[in-house]
């Protein structure tokens, strides 16, 4: 660990409550989740093991929500929060739950574990399955992937440094060293720190071919085939993903 490390550190970066705000929605992962283990948090306060979940899940949120006010910070800034509901739903005692009381406890957790299970595949975005079932969406990756090896080969004959704009696989399939790194560039422009005129003289004045986008150099660039559902189309954080299997796990567990 050289003085780069702390360097970058401390690299300029845009924050507004905007960015939070755009972010808020990836919470809706980990709302079952809260549900469950809030119901039991609350019917079992008293308890040590209800005290530290909701210490750990109120750190985690909290985390979550300050590391959205900086700008380029998305889905792995729930990762302590996602963390926090797993261990608190997987550990939750259902027979503290006013559900439990309802309709008994065994019911109550076989529902807790098949509303998780619903839940995590519940998304507009199944690429694993896609890729098993689904020749049209094979067939796009393959397009895209033969469109980038072909502007590879044509970039690999710059001479000297090249900067692929956004698309920085294209110069690493051609063979070319990374010599900008695309994040800061944008924060020096959003922070007010540098201008496009003072970024391109830089790069001028270092010998480095910019090639502005994959589309000017003709990369495939088509949108992915979709899920034809009525689900609304989002994504599952890997975090998220891992945390479920987590949550129904435990809960699982708890059947035994």
């Amino acid at each position: 660990m050289g003085p780069q490390f702390f360097a970058n550190l401390l690299t300029a970066r845009a924050y507004s409550v905007a960015h939070l705000l755009s972010q808020v929605g990836h919470l809706q992962w980990g709302v079952l989740a809260a549900i469950f283990w809030g119901a039991w948090a609350w019917c079992d306060r008293g308890s040590d093991a209800a005290r530290f979940t909701a210490l750990h899940a109120a750190i985690g949120l909290f985390s979550s929500l300050a590391q959205w006010v900086g700008d380029g910070v998305f889905g792995n800034a729930e990762f302590d929060l996602t963390i926090a509901l797993g261990i608190g739903a997987a550990f939750a005692r259902v027979e503290a739950s006013p559900v439990a009381a309802a309709i008994s406890t065994n019911p109550a957790r076989v529902e807790m574990v098949t509303l998780l299970a619903l839940r995590l595949v519940a998304s507009g975005r199944q690429e694993s399955a896609w890729v098993m079932f689904n020749p049209e969406f094979r067939a796009h990756y393959k397009v895209a992937a033969d469109s980038m090896a072909a502007v590879a080969v044509s970039v690999s004959m710059i001479p000297g440094a090249v900067y692929c704009k956004q698309h920085n696989l294209v110069c690493r399939a051609a063979g070319k060293t990374f010599v900008v790194d695309d994040f800061k560039t944008d924060q020096l422009l959003a922070t007010g720190r540098a201008t496009q005129a003072d970024i391109a003289a830089m790069l001028d004045a270092r010998g480095i071919t910019v090639i502005g986008g994959p589309g000017t150099v003709g990369c495939d660039r088509s949108p992915a085939p979709t899920l034809r559902s009525g689900l609304r189309s989002s994504s599952l954080p890997v975090s998220g993903m891992a945390s479920c299997f987590l949550i129904v796990i435990g809960a699982v567990m708890e059947l035994q």
